[in-house]
């Protein structure tokens, strides 16, 4: 299976932004330092919707990693603003990301299917951005941008997916534990990280 990110930045040519996917790490395992972790291949992929006369400017750069088991995955992509996203997952689907220009206004998410591991992605998803969005706004003084939301730079909007499929007990487990398998520790988010998340990640793994 292949786990497919792609990241809408109009501000860099394909080299660049391969460039800046590259200085994030691919978590590996055996404690360096993602566990069962088996990477099969690593392909970067450039697409021509790079060609702003075909886009206005809206290209994006694809990265595909096919693995087994459990993985760990950071990418630290510099644009007009740095995303670190480290995402924890147990089971994968084909899942398409892209942010918009700046990284400035909500995310949205392509899924390339309707199966329940997409369903468990996106709630992952949401639970991830929902606490960045807390460090964010806790760690960033400033002035929200016409479109932010209170929460912060990111707002993923966790009720349109609740409003859609809710998820069930067992489902809402497997998500959990697929977010926390590995411990969440504050380095996840940053330097710090909120006390409701550090009791979720705990009940998460018990």
């Amino acid at each position: 299976m292949a786990l497919v990110l792609a990241f809408c930045v109009p501000t860099l040519s394909p080299e660049g932004l391969a460039q800046a996917v590259l200085r994030g790490k691919i978590l590996a395992p055996d404690g360096k330092p993602a566990s069962r972790a088996t990477i099969e291949s690593l392909d970067f992929v450039t697409n021509t919707a790079f060609d702003s006369t075909q886009t206005g400017n809206d290209g994006f750069f694809s990265l595909s990693l096919r693995h087994t088991g459990l993985h760990r995955v950071r990418f630290s992509v510099g644009t007009r603003r740095e995303l670190l996203a480290r995402i924890y997952i147990q089971h994968l689907t084909d899942v398409e990301v892209r942010f918009t220009q700046d990284l400035s206004v909500t995310p949205w998410l392509i899924f390339k299917d309707s199966t329940s591991r997409t369903a468990k992605l996106f709630a992952i998803y949401n639970e991830i951005g929902e606490e960045l969005a807390r460090f964010r706004t806790a760690t960033r003084n400033r002035t929200l941008r016409p479109g932010e939301s209170s929460k912060g730079i990111f707002d993923w909007s966790p009720h349109i997916f609740r409003s859609n499929q809710q998820l069930n007990s067992e489902t809402d487990s497997t998500v959990r534990q697929a977010l926390f398998i590995a411990r969440l520790v504050p380095s996840f988010f940053g330097d710090t990280l909120s006390p409701a998340a550090a009791r979720l990640s705990l009940n998460s793994i018990s």
